[in-house]
């Protein structure tokens, strides 16, 4: 008779949780970004980087300088511009892309120098990058590391990061490009 009555209550609360499961209630099924963002720099995902300011501790050898250094983006998306500072030297101009194409057209570093007035400085490679691993998609802005890699120096600043249900990345309210995103296997 035991048996019955424990046999009884496993086949209740058995049938309990499928009634439970069978409800038709469905839990949404959270997206994570599979890897960090990477791409060439190109006028298509650096909109982002205007009114950022790059920092590269221990400074940028295409643009030059070898001792901290800040790239202040600014300008719009279409149309950026950059100032460069090392030190007391600062040199101000427009910022393209297609690799990071800097033309001065203000300066006080010395004329012989790279970022001198008039000269234009190319930086291939010239990528952006963001840790997006295991974001979440569709949640709100998340703070994460930008990095501009210029010519295999990196410079580094913290911006809001949105990625979307279809895998757009929005990097400081600019266009970045797209994530793959993959279901979460957590519970």
């Amino acid at each position: 008779m035991k048996r019955f009555g424990i046999s009884a209550g496993l086949v209740a609360v058995s049938a309990a949780v499928l009634v439970a499961c069978g409800s038709g209630d469905t839990v949404p099924v959270v997206q994570l970004v599979a890897a960090d963002f990477t791409a060439n720099a190109a006028p298509a995902n650096t909109a982002g980087l205007v009114g950022v300011s790059l920092t590269a501790p221990t400074g940028v050898p295409a643009l030059g300088t070898t001792a901290a250094t800040t790239i202040a983006i600014g300008g719009t998306a279409a149309a950026q511009t950059a100032k460069v500072t090392e030190g007391a030297n600062t040199a101000d101009g427009r910022w393209t892309y297609g690799s990071c194409i800097f033309t001065i057209t203000a300066s006080t570093f010395p004329s012989s120098h790279p970022l001198a007035l008039g000269k234009t400085v190319t930086i291939e490679p010239c990528t952006v990058s963001v840790n997006t691993t295991n974001m979440v998609a569709d949640a709100p802005a998340t703070n994460r590391t930008l990095t501009v890699n210029f010519g295999g120096r990196p410079a580094t600043a913290v911006v809001p990061v949105i990625v979307n249900s279809n895998g757009t990345l929005t990097v400081n309210g600019g266009s970045a490009g797209t994530v793959t995103l993959r279901p979460s296997t957590g519970g």
